[in-house]
């Protein structure tokens, strides 16, 4: 015969279990789509990007400092199309073609390993290469795989495949005070060293990346922006 006492402790239990299943569904996969953006921007007036940048990537240019034309409470370097020599722009497109792509990605909650499909494909830095700095573009891809039980990296290009290992490729992030959503990892780039800032999605599961992966994010990402480029998400299903 149920006690009052049994029928409470089974009627707790049944409500935490309820709980626990509202707070964490079960899922088999996560498709989920990043876009990188350069944070280069060229018109016909010329070259804008932030002055750090311009400092590390062209020394020897000579900029002024302007209003962003799209966003204009920024303050950033200008440097007119015609001052640019053929190296210049030539380094300009590579980087803009670098950093401007869509990252297609599919996470298996049960392998728990994550695919990544990387295009470069985008009408916009098309224009801009092909208008502007007077170079070609050619569309591209490649594909990642994160193997989070294995602790490996495998990445296939279209003319070669090869593996990187968890520990070389981790950024740890260095969270705000009293948050665990915003924070930066540090990053070697030429003489730089730069600190790079990280959002994350409340909620979101950790497994919810771009080709970036950290080794202290709780949740997945929203949002990286560094001088060079901003990665956003831009979409995310559940199967």
């Amino acid at each position: 015969m149920m006690t009052r006492f049994t029928f409470l402790f089974y009627m707790v239990l049944l409500a935490n279990i309820t709980f626990a299943q509202e707070k964490t569904p079960q899922y088999s996969k996560a498709y989920f789509v990043y876009e990188r953006k350069s944070n280069y921007h060229i018109d016909e007036k010329g070259v804008y990007a932030d002055t750090l940048l311009l400092k590390a990537e062209f020394p020897d240019l000579k900029y002024s400092r302007v209003k962003h034309p799209i966003d204009s409470i920024r303050i950033v370097g200008h440097v007119p199309l015609d001052k640019l020599s053929k190296k210049d722009k030539d380094e300009l497109a590579s980087s803009i073609y670098h950093t401007t792509e869509l990252i297609e990605g599919v996470h298996d909650f049960k392998k728990n390993i994550t695919r990544l499909k990387i295009r470069r494909d985008d009408a916009n830095a098309r224009e801009v290469i092909k208008k502007h700095l007077g170079e070609r573009y050619h569309k591209f891809k490649h594909k990642e795989t994160i193997d989070y039980n294995k602790q490996k990296i495998w990445l296939k290009f279209p003319s070669i495949s090869y593996t990187k290992k968890f520990d070389t490729e981790l950024k740890t992030i260095k969270f705000g005070s009293d948050t665990r959503l915003w924070g930066y990892y540090r990053e070697n780039r030429k003489t730089l060293l730069l600190d790079n800032f990280v959002l994350l999605k409340e909620g979101l599961d950790n497994k919810i990346v771009p080709d970036v992966i950290f080794s202290n994010n709780e949740f997945g990402v929203e949002k990286i922006a560094t001088i060079y480029q901003t990665i956003r998400l831009k979409s995310v299903t559940f199967e």
